[in-house]
């Protein structure tokens, strides 16, 4: 999946921004690998590139494969539970390491995807701006943002389809952080919109 004809979305708006890959030592006989691409908004990239500081946009999708090393028999269904919690603590460490802050979890629950058992996890961060958009004491200012991910089994494993999107304006977070909003680079606050389409295209993906 390295480029965004993976997605079953509009292909002109997403591009590739990096792929990620690691491995993770379940017992001394599983290992789980992930293998990560993350796709940014090409058109929110340009027009906020003067307050952008991490290889992410505020507004971002990202996909992940999982597999299994060995291949187990009745994978995937026996091996959801252990899916979940690695994907659940992967992605938390993954988001930070793209340089978000105060990244949390925030709540996680099942769903249908496909016809198949799913789950959905939310996460609560914060989007470092440039430093050119400060606090009135010179601390930079974070954008408070969401990322909701959804996993499900398939044939030979399991796939992951997540985004992270703002959940204040940047004038509100440079208002919250004491500082004067005098900046014409926004992004839409749409997070009710964010959240459904990730559940759509993971249902696109999975059908």
């Amino acid at each position: 999946m390295p480029d965004s004809a993976a997605l079953p979305v509009d292909v002109s708006k997403w591009v590739s921004a990096d792929t990620i890959c690691e491995r993770r030592v379940v017992t001394p006989t599983l290992v789980v690998s992930f293998e990560t691409t993350l796709f940014d908004d090409a058109d929110l990239v340009d027009r906020l590139a003067p307050i952008l500081t991490e290889t992410l946009s505020p507004r971002s999708l990202f996909t992940t494969t999982i597999t299994f090393s060995p291949r187990l028999p009745g994978l995937p269904t026996a091996m959801f539970p252990i899916a979940a919690r690695q994907t659940k603590q992967a992605l938390g460490e993954t988001l930070s390491e793209q340089g978000l802050q105060g990244v949390r979890s925030t709540s996680s629950e099942r769903v249908r995807v496909g016809g198949k058992r799913g789950k959905l996890f939310e996460y609560a961060a914060e989007y470092p701006l440039a430093p050119d958009e400060t606090t009135k004491d010179g601390g930079p200012v974070r954008l408070r943002c969401s990322v909701s991910a959804v996993l499900w089994p398939t044939d030979d494993g399991f796939r992951v389809v997540g985004s992270l999107f703002p959940t204040e304006s940047v004038a509100s977070a440079i208002e919250r952080h004491g500082g004067t909003a005098a900046t014409d680079l926004d992004v839409e606050v749409r997070p009710d919109e964010d959240r459904r389409f990730v559940l759509e295209i993971a249902r696109e993906l999975a059908d």
